[in-house]
Order: structure tokens, then C-alpha cells, then sequence
């Protein structure tokens, strides 16, 4: 693998290496998701180029360009393990020499998002590509699906200025727990690293709503921004409570067929709605309708909710057995035995365990839906539970006065509706 500093030098290089060409550009302290686009380019490419410039002229005067993460030695030893050509690693100096005057300034596309929040950030993105490419001369370049309005703002400069290359975009590479890879990612303190998985969640929410036929798109707006209002719940040492309920009647049409053995029609939960909860214990709520408590939906709503490193409490449903074992403990409770709560290494210092928390919620639910709204479709039940779980997360002894829970209410509001033709 070469490795070289200079404008000459690269193109002296690039004049030796087998066609075609595959670039890669980066700003370095690569992760997994920079060596799957080296990775790509090296199975459709005889070579490869990687660049490693943090480019200045994409920062604004107030950004991080002085603590953005840099690490060249560590950059260069994941490029040679997946088997790049060459890397070039320019100076400031090589790229914008004194007298240097000419921008690349794409309109429209650059207006919006990213571009009205960072003024001038995309002109010197799209200037230092446009340099890169006419130094380099690949047949393809690759990008991350991440930076989406960036991909939209190279494949403008490309086609406007009829460049001899390809913009490949590939598929974003992320966290097991769901969040995209980036250099950035080093910022985050522990919260913040737990919270910064919402996004991510309300993507895949969306995409699910809209694989199962769901095409209103204020719906999906609703539901997304239900899905990423906090973090996961608990965290270290915290114990987070998880129990289901069943609340109404099913249609005749979606209740199941089960008769006892005296042949009459057998009542219970399979006739009912599941609502699944999960209480962070002196915390927040949040609970989810759920057409049928099967075991893999449950632990994909617990995974996707509770911080790792909490404490899970719930029944001994084997629905919570298997995704119990993913976090810092699983501790249940025997309701069979009359067993209600206890403490784990004694009572001054030990640790309780209990449901009585989410239980307490789910008699609170059930008493408001009874008395106050008395009947509840299936179709806006999810709307209900998220009343009461707003009831229970902005509530006085959080901290919550009446002037911010009004205005909690009342933000909440904002960009969604409710129509009669949603009602009917």
C-alpha cells in the first residue's frame, strides 16, 4: 500500500495503477462503515485510492475542526488490512495553496437540511471533491447512504460539470443497537450514546409502517415522533419494570376459536388487546398495543426500549426468559407463590425487585378507560395508551409543574391532526 502527500505525487501514482479505479474519500478515524465502501470499491475496482483530509473549508468558525478525532497511524493499519492501493493524505497547504479562489457552489439541493443549519458547509464539500476527483481520476467513487444531501449534492456537481465517474452509494453500516457508524460518534458521553439510537428506531418504525400498507403520511409522522421522544430507559443500576395487560374485546372476525371442554366459548387474554408496558421505576413509562404477546415481539420492543445495562423485573412469563438475557439481570417474580416483591441481598442495602410499579400503571389505565372513556376501538387504542402514558410521565412528582405539562401537551401537537376521516 502507498501512501503519499502530494498532488504530484498522487497523480504519478495514479498513472501506474491498473483501470479501473475506485475512489474512497474519508476525513480519517475510520470505522467499519468507511472499510465496507473500501471493501465495495475493491470488488468492482482493479484499485483503489482512499483519501484521508479533514478539509477545513467545510467547518464552519464555530464547528469542531480542532477536536474532530484524528488518528492517521491507526487509519493506515485498517486500510492495509483490507488491501487499499494507495492513500493519499494530503496538507492544507496542497489543497487550497496561497492564491487559491475558485469554489464549487451547487444551488438549490444545498438549501435545505444540513445545508440551511451550516452555511457553506456543502460549497466546500462539493469544491474539495470536485479536486479530489480531477487528482485521482476514478471510474467510481463511494459514499456512504448516510450523508444522504451530501450524496445528493456530488451527484449534482458530477452531472452539471459532466465528470467521467460514477457515484456509487452504499447501504449505511451501523451499530448493533441500531446507530449509524461515524467518527462523530466519539462525542457522545454514555447518555447521549444511549439516546441517539431514537432516530434509528423511528426510521425502521416508519419503514415497517409503510411495508405493511400504511400510506398516510401523518400517521407515520405521529408515530415516529412517538418513538423517539427519549433514550432507552433505565441504565446502569437502574431497574426497569416490564409486564403485559389485556384491555377490551377483540372483533369476532380477529378473536380466536377456543371452546372448553364443556363446549362453551373460552374467554381470557387471546380475546382481548395486549398492551405491553415498560416502567422505568421512578422514571417514565412508555407501552406499546400489541395484537399478540408472542415472545419474539415483546424482546424486540424490550431490545429496542431499555438501556442494556438495567435491571429487568417482570413475571415468570417465558416470553421475558430468553430476551431476560441481555441485560444486567433479569429478576422475577413469582406471582404464582403470592409473591409480590423482594430484596435481593437484604432489605437496607439490597436491591428490589418487583412489577408492582407497571402494575399500579396498568390498574390506573384500566379504571381511566372504564370511567372516562368507557368504549375504545381497536383502531385508536394506541392513541389512548399514549394518553395515559403522557399522564404518567408528566406527572408532579417528577418534577413536572402544570405550566410544563400545558406545554408539553401542547408542543405535542405540532405537525399532527386528526381528521374526521381519520376518526370514521
Amino acid at each position: 500500500m502507498k501512501v503519499v502527500g502530494s498532488v504530484a505525487e498522487m497523480k504519478r501514482l495514479r498513472l501506474g495503477l491498473p483501470e479501473p479505479v475506485g475512489f474512497v474519500p474519508t476525513m480519517g478515524y475510520l470505522h467499519d462503515g468507511h472499510l465496507e465502501l473500501v471493501r465495495r470499491a475493491k470488488a468492482e475496482n482493479q484499485a483503489v485510492v482512499v483519501s484521508i483530509y479533514v478539509n477545513p473549508m467545510q467547518f464552519g468558525p464555530k464547528e469542531d475542526i480542532a477536536r474532530y478525532p484524528r488518528d492517521i497511524p491507526r487509519d493506515l493499519a485498517m486500510l492495509e488490512k483490507v488491501n487499499a492501493d494507495a492513500v493519499f493524505v494530503p496538507s492544507d497547504r496542497e489543497m487550497y495553496p496561497h492564491g487559491f479562489s475558485t469554489w464549487v457552489d451547487v444551488e438549490k439541493v444545498t438549501e435545505r437540511l444540513e445545508g440551511e443549519s451550516r452555511p457553506g458547509h456543502f460549497r466546500g464539500v462539493a469544491t474539495v471533491c470536485a479536486k479530489l476527483f480531477n487528482i485521482i481520476e476514478p471510474e467510481k467513487a463511494y459514499f456512504g447512504q448516510k450523508d444522504a444531501q451530501q450524496v445528493s449534492v456530488i451527484k449534482r456537481v458530477v452531472a452539471d460539470l459532466n465528470m467521467n465517474l460514477d457515484i456509487v452509494v452504499v447501504p449505511t453500516i451501523r451499530e448493533p443497537d441500531g446507530l449509524a457508524m461515524s467518527s462523530r460518534n466519539t462525542y457522545l458521553n454514555p447518555e447521549e450514546r444511549q439516546a441517539a439510537v431514537v432516530l434509528s428506531r423511528a426510521l425502521k418504525l416508519a419503514q415497517k409502517m409503510w411495508s405493511q400498507g400504511e400510506s398516510d403520511a401523518h400517521r407515520i409522522r405521529h408515530a415516529m415522533s412517538g418513538s423517539s421522544e427519549a433514550g432507552p430507559l433505565g441504565g446502569a443500576g437502574r431497574a426497569v419494570e416490564v409486564d403485559e395487560t389485556y384491555f377490551g374485546n377483540l372483533p369476532a372476525h380477529k378473536a380466536p376459536i377456543r371452546k372448553s371442554r364443556t363446549g362453551r366459548v373460552a374467554q381470557g387474554p387471546s380475546f382481548k388487546r395486549g398492551i405491553l408496558s415498560l416502567v422505568e421505576r421512578g422514571g417514565e413509562v412508555r407501552s406499546f398495543y400489541v395484537e399478540g404477546t408472542k415472545a419474539e415481539d415483546v424482546a424486540k420492543i424490550v431490545r429496542e426500549n431499555v438501556a442494556k445495562e438495567s435491571h429487568l423485573n417482570t413475571d415468570e412469563h417465558r416470553m421475558y426468559w430468553k430476551v431476560g438475557e441481555d441485560f444486567a439481570s433479569h429478576d422475577k417474580v413469582n406471582h404464582s407463590k403470592k409473591e409480590y416483591g423482594r430484596y435481593e441481598g437484604g432489605r437496607e442495602k439490597g436491591r428490589l425487585i418487583t412489577t408492582n410499579t407497571v402494575e399500579s400503571f396498568f390498574s390506573v389505565f384500566k379504571r381511566g378507560m372504564r370511567g372516562v372513556y368507557q368504549q375504545c376501538g381497536e383502531k385508536h387504542l394506541h392513541r389512548y395508551v399514549a394518553e395515559f402514558d403522557f399522564r404518567h410521565n408528566a406527572r408532579q412528582s417528577l418534577g413536572v409543574t402544570d405550566q410544563q405539562r400545558t406545554s408539553r401537551a401542547v408542543m405535542g401537537g405540532k405537525g399532527k391532526r386528526l381528521t374526521y376521516e381519520t376518526v370514521a
